[in-house]
């Protein structure tokens, strides 16, 4: 419970702060801060693409891994989209009556391939960089930045106004879909891979927190399943992250549900990008429960291990 303490706590520090600071800018410094999110987005992708080689790059037996994380990460994502998306369909058959052009339709399938292509430039310098037998670790580099684009968000949320969010409905339904969602995906996970189904039910309660639950389920099933719990969350981010980039704008619920936990650190500046202002409350709200809750489902899990 410390541990996920202090994760939070620089978190709300960088959050608080630049709602604070985005009260006394001027309207041009704030809107240069809305421009300087994408570049650090750019640059937050290229870090979490090396880190992916490094977690690939460490496999041993990597084909069964990959196998088994990439089905847990698809069914633990596309179920939450689902159930989200059922829910809430009165919602968007509401707003489709909007036309869309084809630059409208174009802009978030560059964007998402941008993304994917700051991702695999993230993976080749990783192999370039181990290739050569040098030592480089991203880990410092991407928590400043994390925290830089954190305080960058919350100036921009300055305008958002809160007491009409949390009379949403979305707001507490979407991260209970979202566990429901990983459950049941869980559980056909186990049905796919023939893992045990309290193990699979640990390896879904993630919800895209890669750090953590590996280091959770290392601890009590082994490095094997560790790696495994930590390459779906991996996943679990990257789906969120292409979602995002192709879906956010219409589908903004869902693809905050599958942003999963990481819908409060790493996935909110891209929420920000891709999905209107006013949807950032749910994604705040709904990944800092998510986060609350994840440790403690993967441990109540974990004690049905022999």
């Amino acid at each position: 419970m410390q541990s996920l303490f202090y994760s939070l706590l620089p978190l709300g520090v960088a959050l608080i702060s630049g709602y604070g600071t985005g009260m006394v800018l001027t309207n041009k410094w704030s809107l240069f801060a809305g421009r300087l999110i994408t570049h650090l987005v750019w640059i937050l992708l290229i870090t979490i693409g090396y880190e992916f080689g490094i977690v690939f790059n460490n496999l041993s037996s990597a084909v069964d891994t990959l196998y088994t994380s990439f089905i847990f990460a698809v069914l633990t994502s596309i179920i939450p989209f689902g159930l989200i998306s059922f829910i809430f369909r009165q919602d968007r058959i509401k707003g489709s009556g909007t036309t869309r052009s084809l630059a409208m339709m174009l802009t978030p399938i560059k964007e998402c391939l941008i993304a994917i292509g700051m991702v695999v430039l993230g993976v080749f310098l990783f192999t370039l960089i181990d290739y050569m037998e040098l030592y480089f670790d991203p880990g410092q580099l991407t928590e400043y930045l994390l925290y830089l684009l954190i305080f960058m968000v919350g100036i921009d949320i300055v305008s958002v106004d809160f007491n009409q969010a949390f009379r949403r409905k979305e707001i507490f339904l979407v991260p209970l879909l979202v566990i429901l969602g990983s459950i049941i995906g869980g559980i056909l996970s186990s049905l796919v891979t023939k893992e045990e189904l309290s193990t699979s039910l640990a390896l879904s309660s993630g919800f895209g927190w890669f750090t953590l639950p590996g280091v959770m389920v290392s601890n009590k099933m082994g490095p094997v399943y560790g790696s495994i719990a930590l390459l779906i969350d991996l996943f679990r981010e990257l789906l969120a992250i292409i979602l995002l980039y192709i879906l956010g704008s219409k589908h903004p619920k869902e693809c905050i549900g599958v942003s999963g936990a990481t819908a409060l650190d790493s996935t909110l500046p891209m929420i920000k990008q891709t999905c209107e202002s006013r949807n950032l409350p749910l994604a705040l709200i709904s990944g800092f429960f998510l986060t609350l809750l994840a440790p403690f489902l993967i441990t109540f899990f974990l004690e049905f291990q022999g």
